[in-house]
């Protein structure tokens, strides 16, 4: 027997509740919003067919749903993302008293591995922005003040492209980014960041908008053309790769997020300190920021093979550790 409409009804409604809860007390922004909405709905997806109602599911409906996942050879951060999601929402439950007990509560998060980030090399980056530089292109103020944030200030791609003109203080010196949580942070900006955030603002933004016809009285640093808002993470991904194909750069190797990531290792390998990188990069724990030491460790490794007489000498780089 399926469950009735105003059972589906019903979980439906408990999960716009507990959404508008974290909406309400914890201030999450749309993309979390999104992200656990997507991720309570694909949960709910799995249940369905079983004819388990969401509030009601017991603890090996939430094991079965785990095997399901590793079935879908989904990654183990993938999961802990999404037993994360389930572990706030029963416990949201339970507080609401729609439930006495959770089933989440005994089943372990996996060990998910942290994977080395990878970063870019300085000269593809250099060659990368000496291109945008010299080009033609009418909206290349746009391109090259993006790729200067993302790779000379460190932020995230969702943090990029919800600034606001007011998001740059004491003479576009500083950014003030609002991360993960919605913490506060404030980034210095290096000359040429400075330039580029200078031009665009006060410049190319406006021609930009004259360009591609539309006006908006939201003052989204980075506006869409499509619509009354900001452009998105997709569209900045994509622009990305047609940038690096059109300069000759292998495109498929670059992201946002690598450019975040050479931020850190490019800093870490000129000698700035955990600490610091931690702040920029608006790390809550130093652990996160501590993973780029790896990086730079296997460089420094390399670096000892190949120059020093006893590494390349010996053939020790070819040595089996």
């Amino acid at each position: 027997m399926f469950l009735k409409k105003e059972h589906k009804k019903e979980q439906i409604l408990h999960i716009e509740l507990f959404l508008e809860m974290l909406l309400a007390e914890r201030n999450i922004s749309l993309h979390t919003y999104e992200a656990y909405l997507k991720d309570l709905n694909d949960y709910n997806d799995f249940l369905l067919p079983h004819n388990i109602s969401i509030i009601d599911a017991k603890t090996n409906d939430i094991q079965n749903y785990i095997k399901n996942i590793y079935a879908r050879s989904l990654s183990a951060r993938t999961l802990a993302k999404k037993l994360s999601v389930l572990r706030q929402f029963y416990k949201f439950l339970v507080a609401e008293g729609i439930r006495t007990d959770d089933p989440i509560f005994l089943i372990e998060n996996p060990k998910a591995q942290k994977l080395i980030p990878k970063s870019l090399q300085e000269n593809y980056l250099d060659h990368l922005i000496h291109f945008v530089q010299q080009s033609n292109d009418l909206d290349k103020y746009l391109f090259l003040t993006i790729i200067e944030l993302l790779y000379g200030a460190g932020l995230r791609v969702s943090e990029l492209v919800t600034l606001k003109t007011s998001s740059f203080i004491e003479n576009e010196k500083f950014v003030i980014v609002y991360g993960k949580g919605s913490k506060e942070r404030m980034v210095p900006l290096a000359l040429p960041v400075q330039r580029a955030v200078y031009t665009w603002k006060y410049d190319e933004r406006a021609k930009f908008m004259k360009r591609h016809k539309f006006l908006t009285k939201e003052s989204w640093f980075f506006p869409s053309p499509h619509n009354n808002s900001h452009i998105t993470r997709q569209y900045v991904g994509l622009i990305l790769k047609k940038i690096a194909n059109k300069s000759g750069l292998e495109y498929q190797k670059i992201s946002p997020h690598k450019l975040r990531h050479s931020f850190a290792t490019h800093m870490l390998e000129h000698g700035a300190d955990l600490r610091t990188i931690q702040t920029l990069l608006g790390h809550a724990d130093i652990t996160t920021t501590q993973i780029y030491t790896k990086v730079t460790q296997t460089k420094m490794k390399e670096v000892v093979e190949n120059y020093h007489p006893l590494g390349y000498k010996s053939g020790f780089k070819n040595i089996k550790k």
